[in-house]
């Protein structure tokens, strides 16, 4: 994102960064249990696959010089920041993810974690869409608004399943400083937020 005096927006103050609202959904998400046996819990993340395989068959077909290459790769940071990432897409077209299939156990609890898998394809489009081409950083406040641009591409369930991966993670992240253990789990949304339910 780029404000009027064109600096490109990667932390705290991007639009919707709510650091209170924040330290409610990290405590939640730290202290929730997965739900990945929970019929409703599948069927969220089963529409978010599927939307988000969608989106990825789009922005690959694009017929335009902004279709991007999409590469998975083992290389275990691809980027040093932010930034690299951003220009590395403006400048040459190209996207590494690093696959999930270089854990040496499964870290997502429903998403494939294969080479190129469901979870790897999540991470590409959320890359593309809220980093790449909106510019939104890796702090936890530019990852609400990246989350803010990409949900209005999802619809029902899968937006609940989408707050969880991308506010509820990014905010347990910033309380223990590190990616937590990914869990499945729906974090409510009420007028166009997402939201703890006390």
């Amino acid at each position: 994102m780029q404000v009027d005096d064109g600096k490109q927006v990667t932390g705290d103050e991007a639009e919707g960064a709510d650091p209170y609202g924040a330290a409610r959904m990290g405590e939640w998400y730290l202290e929730s249990r997965s739900a990945h046996d929970d019929a409703k819990v599948k069927e969220a993340y089963g529409q978010l696959q599927a939307e988000t395989d969608q989106l990825f068959s789009v922005v690959r077909r694009r017929s335009d010089s902004c279709r991007p290459r999409v590469v998975f790769t083992r290389c275990s940071r691809p980027y040093a920041s932010d930034a690299e990432l951003i220009a590395a897409v403006s400048a040459g077209g190209t996207l590494e993810v690093t696959t999930a299939a270089t854990s040496e156990g499964r870290i997502h609890p429903i998403l494939d974690c294969g080479f190129g898998g469901a979870f790897d394809r999540f991470r590409a489009v959320h890359d593309l869409i809220g980093h790449a081409w909106c510019g939104y950083g890796f702090a936890l406040g530019a990852e609400y608004a990246a989350w803010r641009a990409q949900d209005r591409l999802h619809r029902g369930l899968a937006r609940s399943a989408l707050a969880t991966e991308l506010c509820g993670v990014n905010a347990a992240r910033s309380i223990i400083g590190e990616a937590p253990g990914l869990k499945a789990l729906l974090l409510p949304i009420r007028d166009g937020r997402p939201v703890v339910e006390r």
